[in-house]
């Protein structure tokens, strides 16, 4: 493990051992110290303040987890924005993912999910949402190494930009 001597609260975690996403997303839910946790992609756009916007968010309506059932999409290769339909009000993507660390008492990741690892966190979508501005949780960036294939948002005319 490094610790970033500038950045006192991230911690870069590095496995030699290659994991399936749920059992990673797991391990990394138990060695987090902090009271809420926030879920990144390192290949896509968080506004600067996201952590402290989406935890008050959260404090503000006593909410054990946070999330967006929507999310805009960059297409680099067109240069282009899109925004997905809404799935529904329990519905979260996990690079929106927001949430206090008393929810892992009840809820985890499916520990062999590889993708749409969403469900198994949340229950079959049966937990509390509190969906917080699709514009303030993520800007997800689509390119041709994209774990799951995001142009069939593209056939839907919910252009943003």
């Amino acid at each position: 493990m490094m610790t970033d001597p500038s950045q006192p609260n991230v911690r870069y975690v590095h496995s030699e051992a290659r994991l399936v996403l749920g059992q990673k997303r797991n391990m990394l839910n138990a060695m987090a110290q902090g009271e809420y946790i926030l879920c990144f992609d390192d290949d896509d756009y968080y506004p600067p303040d996201k952590i402290s916007w989406q935890v008050a968010q959260m404090q503000a309506s006593n909410a054990l987890f946070s999330g967006s059932d929507q999310i805009y999409i960059w297409y680099s290769h067109l240069d282009k924005i899109y925004i997905t339909h809404p799935f529904g009000p329990r519905h979260a993507l996990n690079g929106t993912f927001g949430y206090h660390r008393n929810l892992l008492k009840k809820n985890r990741y499916d520990d062999d999910a590889t993708k749409a690892e969403e469900t198994g966190f949340l229950k079959g979508f049966t937990t509390p949402v509190h969906q917080i501005d699709p514009k303030r949780a993520i800007l997800c960036i689509s390119h041709s190494s994209n774990t799951y294939d995001k142009d069939f948002i593209m056939a839907a005319p919910r252009r943003w930009i």
